[in-house]
């Protein structure tokens, strides 16, 4: 089930990431200022920041095939780079292939939903401070979420700190967008990729 979030005017002020090239899985390509992390079968790459405490929100756009698609979310700096991020304790991830969507940790599936194909933005929201995740897709929250009331998140058991924004590339590509479709949602600091 998916919840619509309205967001207001967009945030003047945000901060800046990009996938970290000497963190990173041999099988994953980036290009486009280490914006863009391609691969295959489920290499991963995490994130220039982390986050030990605090309300943080990313955008990726996403180009997965319809085989293995891509897995984005959260990895402590101890998980595995060549598996992907819901594949341990040590990660969080959103699996997203043709018009599916299920979200892993310790490797095991914790929910699942359907989404339109024709999918722009996927967005990514943690409060490190109550150990929660929130996924969405175009601007609406998985499972009724709400991440200003703390409704409802994709994910409650969030352990480990810090955490990176991590991507795991399947048979797909990634995108960390230079602006943010959507404003964070109240009390959260946004981030960009550049």
């Amino acid at each position: 089930m998916l919840r619509a979030f309205h967001f207001g005017k967009k945030k003047a002020t945000t901060l800046t990431f990009h996938w970290n090239p000497l963190d990173k899985s041999a099988g994953v390509t980036l290009s486009d200022g280490n914006l863009t992390a391609t691969g295959s079968t489920w290499n991963t790459v995490r994130g220039t920041v982390s986050f030990a405490s605090g309300k943080h929100y990313y955008e990726l756009i996403e180009n997965p095939k319809l085989q293995y698609g891509t897995m984005h979310g959260f990895a402590s700096g101890s998980a595995s780079l060549t598996a992907h991020i819901g594949s341990s304790h040590e990660g969080w991830g959103s699996y997203h292939y043709g018009n599916r969507g299920e979200q892993y940790h310790a490797n095991a599936k914790v929910s699942g939903y359907g989404y339109a194909v024709n999918y722009s933005r996927f967005m990514v929201a943690v409060d490190m401070d109550s150990g929660k995740i929130w996924i969405g897709v175009d601007g609406t929250w998985h499972n009724l979420g709400d991440p200003v009331s703390g409704a409802n998140p994709t994910f409650t058991d969030i352990d480990k700190s810090p955490l990176y924004p991590a991507i795991s590339t399947g048979d797909g590509s990634s995108t960390l967008p230079t602006t943010l479709l959507y404003d964070p949602p109240a009390g959260y600091i946004g981030y960009v990729g550049g």
